[in-house]
């Protein structure tokens, strides 16, 4: 496991709002995924996970933004969203980059709330 100088998930208390950073595509070993689809699903599933770990899930999502090392990936994003968040349609940000960290090919960024 890769050490982070971080918090995977941080909450505001008061608010509710809850960030989780860099959920990145990467494999159980932290390898990079190669096929779009497999990383845009990974970093999505990774960043889901840390929302379970707080007792939230999908439902609780407000605010989604994927960076991806080449904009061709986001048919993959397209068609996540289409799957998994046709419910709750959150907001979204797709944004191309020329390098992200640990070489992933799709990182993720989620904004949730905690209902009061």
């Amino acid at each position: 496991m890769i050490e982070r100088p971080y918090a995977l998930v941080h909450e505001h208390e008061p608010s509710g709002t809850v960030h989780v950073s860099g959920a990145a595509g990467l494999d159980a070993d932290d390898v990079p995924l190669t096929d779009d689809r497999a990383a845009v699903a990974a970093a999505f599933d990774h960043a889901v996970a840390r929302l379970r770990s707080i007792g939230l899930d999908v439902e609780h999502i407000a605010k989604v933004s994927y960076y991806l090392a080449d904009m061709e990936m986001r048919t993959a994003v397209d068609a996540l969203f289409r799957e998994r968040l046709a419910a709750v349609r959150p907001a979204r940000m797709v944004i191309g980059v020329n390098e992200l960290p640990l070489g992933a090919r799709a990182l993720v960024d989620v904004v949730a709330y905690r209902p009061t």
